[in-house]
């Protein structure tokens, strides 16, 4: 009966369907443990496509929680800096969240889900045993909690015998409002979007997105970090293809332009420079939402004001594609002259 099956149960389930359970398939995680390779050998399945893969029940409801605004909001306030990898260029980018790295089985998911499920019921909460309904209700509880907090905090707090009344916002918020990733995630997941790092993070490192403020070592010391990367607020998922969706939109444009520019390189493939990635960030604002060109590109000058336009960036969403000469020009912010690298 729907509504009675925990998620662990439905994972369960899932596997013994034989065309919804491709993606779960126990055997391709253990012979295919590359996600590239993993999607190559789904879509060469005659019952494997995207559709099947994206309506799989496990993968879609854990997904689909962890896109939840109060999760959303926990991930950004908690540092837990899920990353997006994508599973094989050339496909329109079927990206997973998760801090563990890239993951297609559903259940090696779960630790990420629970995670956030904790944070929300304040007491440890193992995704695999609560129902979907039971985990979407503890992530409402949460958000109806946190915006009582801040219906609070607008209204007045009391401090000792004296009240102090908090001046209450009455304009609407900023459209092209730009920030810090950091501050901007939380907003962004209150306003019922998410945010969007107008250069793409993944262009300025040599390495995997960082899970933590100690990871992001991979970037020369001239970009900003994954958290100080700005940031707007954008519509919808940035991997579902929807009209209006300011994020796909974004991506979609940005992200082409980056990745065609870093094949083509024959001197350095998988690279590309900063006048190329700033290029195509801003043409992706002007794609998904014109009306903020001009505030990303102030924002865009500002923060990178000391980034050589010759300086080398990554022009691949997967770094362990790259040369580990590629990955070296990156990380040290060498430039590219002239066909030539210099340090």
């Amino acid at each position: 009966m729907p509504g009675t099956l925990t998620i662990g149960q439905l994972i369960a389930q899932a596997r013994t369907a034989p065309a919804a359970s491709v993606l779960d398939s126990p055997l391709l995680n253990r012979v295919a443990r590359h996600p590239a390779i993993k999607m190559a050998l789904l879509l060469q399945s005659a019952n494997a496509d995207i559709a099947t893969i994206l309506n799989n029940p496990g993968y879609r409801t854990i997904t689909g929680l962890l896109n939840h605004p109060a999760a959303q909001q926990i991930i950004a306030d908690s540092n837990l800096l899920y990353g997006r990898q994508t599973g094989l260029a050339g496909l329109k980018s079927l990206f997973t969240p998760g801090k563990y790295g890239v993951k297609f089985d559903s259940s090696e998911l779960l630790p990420g889900l629970s995670d956030v499920l904790s944070i929300a019921a304040g007491h440890p909460v193992d995704a695999a045993a609560v129902t979907p309904e039971e985990a979407a209700a503890i992530l409402d509880g949460y958000q109806a909690r946190k915006e009582e907090e801040d219906e609070n905090a607008k209204s007045g707090v009391t401090a000792g015998s004296v009240r102090v009344t908090a001046t209450e916002e009455t304009e609407e918020p900023d459209p092209c409002e730009i920030g810090p990733y950091s501050e901007m995630s939380r907003k962004c997941a209150s306003r019922g979007g998410q945010a969007h790092h107008i250069i793409p993070d993944y262009a300025l490192r040599a390495g995997p997105r960082p899970r933590t403020i100690a990871d992001d070592t991979e970037r020369p010391a001239n970009v900003p970090s994954l958290r100080d990367g700005m940031a707007i607020c954008l519509t919808g998922h940035a991997r579902v293809a929807a009209e209006g969706n300011e994020h796909y939109a974004a991506h979609f444009t940005t992200d082409a332009a980056i990745m065609a520019d870093g094949a083509g390189n024959t001197v350095l493939p998988g690279t590309t420079i900063w006048e190329e990635v700033r290029s195509a960030s801003l043409d992706g604002i002007s794609q998904a939402k014109p009306e903020c060109y001009e505030a990303a590109v102030s924002a865009i000058n500002a923060q990178f004001s000391s980034v050589p336009l010759d300086q080398i960036m990554r022009g691949a969403i997967d770094y362990r594609t790259l040369s580990p000469a590629a990955l070296s020009a990156i990380k040290s912010g060498s430039q590219m002259i002239d066909g030539t690298v210099v340090p």
